[in-house]
């Protein structure tokens, strides 16, 4: 009697992100982390190149089809392409796998929600991170403060100074993928091509501008990616052609465009003095993605990234793919991960107000994004549009939010500001206004 062969559809999540890239403060660690987990998803094809086929992977997500298998070999594939994700990543990282028959009598959007249901059942059922194996010390890693430290820091100031292994091993990674990140992304034969910097303070650094020290966390995420994701991605084929559109015609042209932007000669300022690029990314390859630049830069940033996220390519199947996206100025050394929360209610908060559900209403009027300065870390408590509203009367939370078509506007009135008016008289038209004054001096 043969054994029965069917094909599977296989999805591999990396879940508990917080304990994997987001548990530190530290540039490098958090770039680590992420970036790992969008590598190791392409290695993992490589691996497995016989047996699985793309069909829509994206960041820390894997989906892939499992053609003309028993059930045996398919849940055989399954448990060592999760083996090999948690040894390439150090045993660090949670992943949680889900395995569907095709042709099972339902379809294939079905399909796909029963396995992220399946998914999210396991990681309920699972520890959110990975328990550290037990170390002879009684000292605790500087990062994420509770591991137990192992590595000692070479920038420490004590003998306490010391990394547990996962930090270490994310932040390795992280410092090593500095240097080509961009030209792996962008598939260039030189990975030298795009020079960056290595930490915050030297992106935000330049001593000549009255904006030295301060930075711009510019986040994006797309609005009903998954609404339009179910709605017209009824095929695996649809759904590899998707994701494609998102990557290939709205993400990488766009880092492209801005980083051949900062090279050109007379954008200096977006360069250190030795010529690195003031750019970091710390998410990258889904739906959404973030990246941080240098204050006097946001503007031309976002013009640059609304110039392809905004043009014809931003279309899948007649449905616009649109935008909504929070931008943060402050200073360089305030903790990231606060300030990302801060930039990640921005867009979901303000930014995404007013998109509808239909997503057949979508227009481009709905890329928008909203802008808050963090002048005073300390006043920044509790939900964001209070904190504007108490903090910036009489403006509200929507006055910093813009369309597209109102960043235009907004370049021109602050280009017209800003030569026909001296800076200090611009200071105390900003507090005549908080204040009610009629008059100014």
């Amino acid at each position: 009697m043969s054994t029965r062969h069917d094909d599977y559809y296989l999805r591999i999540e990396a879940i508990n992100l917080d304990y994997f890239v987001y548990d530190t403060h530290d540039i490098s660690t958090i770039r680590g982390g992420s970036f790992i987990l969008l590598s190791i998803f392409e290695k993992l094809l490589d691996k497995f190149e016989h047996c699985l086929k793309d069909i829509g992977s994206a960041a820390s997500i894997g989906l892939y089809e499992i053609s003309d298998s028993s059930l045996e070999d398919a849940e055989r594939i399954r448990t060592e392409a999760v083996a090999y994700l948690n040894e390439k990543t150090g045993h660090h990282a949670t992943f949680a796998a889900a395995l569907v028959r095709q042709n099972n009598g339902i379809g294939f959007e079905q399909q796909m929600q029963n396995l992220v249901a399946e998914i999210r059942l396991k990681q309920f059922q699972s520890l959110s991170f990975q328990l550290p194996q037990p170390e002879d010390t009684n000292i605790y890693c500087c990062l994420d403060h509770v591991r137990p430290g192992i590595k000692p820091d070479p920038n420490g100031k004590s003998k306490a100074d010391k990394f547990s292994r996962s930090v270490n091993f994310r932040k390795d990674q992280g410092k090593s993928l500095r240097s080509n990140l961009y030209s792996k992304l962008l598939r260039f034969p030189d990975p030298n091509s795009f020079p960056v910097t290595s930490d915050l303070q030297e992106l935000a650094g330049n001593s000549g501008n009255s904006l030295d020290g301060m930075m711009a966390f510019i986040y994006m995420d797309g609005n009903r990616f998954g609404k339009i994701r179910d709605a017209k991605c009824k095929t695996p084929e649809k759904l590899f052609e998707y994701q494609k559109v998102i990557q290939n015609k709205l993400r990488l042209p766009a880092l492209k465009k801005l980083l051949q932007f900062a090279q050109l000669p007379e954008n200096k300022s977006f360069r250190t003095k030795a010529g690195e690029i003031r750019l970091e990314t710390l998410l990258w390859g889904g739906d959404e993605f973030e990246i941080i630049v240098p204050a006097w830069q946001a503007f031309n940033a976002l013009n640059i990234l609304f110039e392809v996220l905004n043009s014809p390519a931003a279309v899948f199947e007649k449905t616009s793919l649109t935008h909504a996206g929070g931008v943060v100025f402050c200073k360089h050394n305030l903790p990231i991960l606060q300030v990302r929360n801060y930039a990640h209610a921005l867009c979901d908060d303000i930014a995404k107000a007013g998109v509808p559900p239909e997503i057949d209403k979508i227009t481009n009027e709905h890329n928008r994004v909203a802008f808050f300065h963090v002048s005073q870390f300390d006043l920044v408590k509790g939900n964001l549009e209070n904190v504007i509203a108490d903090h910036q009367f009489p403006a509200k939370a929507d006055d910093f939010c813009y369309s597209n078509s109102g960043l235009g506007n907004l370049y021109t009135t602050l280009d017209l500001i800003k030569n026909n008016i001296p800076s200090t008289k611009i200071h105390a038209l900003v507090t005549a206004l908080h204040t009610g004054d009629n008059e100014i001096y």
